[in-house]
Formats: structure tokens, sequence, C-alpha cells
């Protein structure tokens, strides 16, 4: 797996996915298998949205499916890193925007959970959706990965 800024979140996904928690919604996919995409969870990553989005155009799919990864990553870091509010709910919109346009709806459904909690909100809330949130885009970016 290649990161970005092969940090924290690089870990996590090599961590989880060698431990295989999100190889779970990822398992059994061949490189060559060509029912992966059959089988993965829509609220993952729904495909037929995406393709939907896309107009059906594969190459535009998969260069917005890196581009995702790319931004999840960064995103998820900056929101770990937010020393203040603006910061903070900054990341999370374009985490959730990013992901509501591609399809990522877990991801997009924990980011808002996140936002409507508040940079300010209950400490061990914001912690556990973190915590959620970490996870998901771990198992979107392994997902991805069975794609390309």
């Amino acid at each position: 797996m290649i990161f970005s800024n092969g940090d924290k979140m690089a870990l996590t996904v090599q961590n989880t996915a060698q431990n295989g928690t999100p190889e779970a919604f990822a398992e059994g996919f061949a490189e060559s298998d060509s029912n992966a995409r059959l089988r993965i969870d829509p609220k993952v990553l729904n495909l037929v949205h995406l393709a939907r989005y896309t107009c059906g155009d594969v190459a535009l799919e998969e260069e917005l499916l890196g581009l995702f990864k790319d931004q999840a990553i960064l995103q998820f870091e900056n929101i770990e890193q937010a020393l203040d509010k603006p910061a903070w709910d900054m990341a999370l919109h374009t985490l959730k925007g990013s992901a509501r346009g591609i399809g990522a709806e877990y991801v997009a459904d924990l980011s808002a959970m996140l936002e409507k909690t508040g940079f300010d909100g209950v400490m061990a809330e914001r912690q556990r959706l973190t915590s959620q949130l970490k996870h998901a885009v771990a198992v979107c970016i392994v997902t991805i990965e069975t794609l390309q």
C-alpha cells in the first residue's frame, strides 16, 4: 500500500488489514476476481452511486477513488490533529463531502455524527465516534484497494 503522507492512518490501515478487521469487508477478493465489485457492502462503498455519478466511466471511477483515498487519509489526520474548532470543522466537512461524492456512506454518516457532536462536545462521545471513523476510513481504503 502506498500512502501520500505515510503516518498514523497508513499504520492503522496496515495494522487492521494484518489483524483482519477491515479485511472482513474485502475478504476473499482475489486480484483477478471479476465478482469482487458485487460483494462490496454498499455502506462501505456504494458502487451503484459511483457509477451513476461518473456515467459509467470506469477510468473516472478509478481516478475518483484514488483521489478519495488520498483525501480521506489527509482529512482524517487533520481531524485528529485539529487544535481548534474551525480546523476540525473544515476537515470533517471535507471528508463528509468527498465520502458522499463517491458513495462511502458509512464514512460520510460518521463524519456527520461527529459534526453534530461538535469540537466542544462530550469528549467520550467524540473519541468513540473518531475511533469508529478511523476504522471506517481504513475499511474503505482497503476496499478501494481491492478494486485497483
